[in-house]
């Protein structure tokens, strides 16, 4: 199977965990040393202990189901490191009872360890009008 494949299945995966709200498969496609940089504060996470707080924190906000979507998914890939960058559709229901459907961005940057492809870097982002300041959650191409 080819990297780009193998990727492929993992961000499949990854989908799935949000979807069926699984932290420890989600975490699972992580390295321990995850670097990753969020939507919300503290921004940044190092680490899987507090990429898990994050996530649950994340899930916990849903009341049901987290619909989440990579689409536009690009793959540069070599055989130890690989990159990725797709746009991501999510929506739901929050606990407050405010419905969510957002476009993000998002970087992964992927290695090999012990023969799978895991995450040690991700970048979600939202755009920003500059004139506003304040996210665009809409998509527009």
């Amino acid at each position: 199977m080819s990297a780009k494949s193998e990727i492929s299945d993992l961000l499949k995966q990854y989908e799935l965990d949000v979807q069926d709200k699984n932290i420890e498969d989600l975490l699972r496609l992580h390295t321990s040393n995850i670097e990753a940089f969020d939507l919300m504060p503290p921004f940044k996470y190092s680490g899987k202990e507090l990429l898990r707080d994050r996530i649950e924190h994340w899930f916990k906000s849903y009341d049901g189901e987290i619909k989440f979507k990579f689409n536009d998914i690009h793959v540069e890939s070599g055989e130890e490191l690989s990159i990725c960058h797709a746009l991501i559709k999510t929506s739901g229901k929050l606990k407050n009872g405010e419905r969510t459907d957002m476009w993000t961005r998002s970087t992964l940057g992927l290695k090999k360890e012990e023969g799978q492809w895991r995450i040690f870097h991700e970048h979600t982002s939202e755009p920003i009008d500059v004139a506003t300041g304040k996210a665009v959650t809409e998509l527009s191409l």
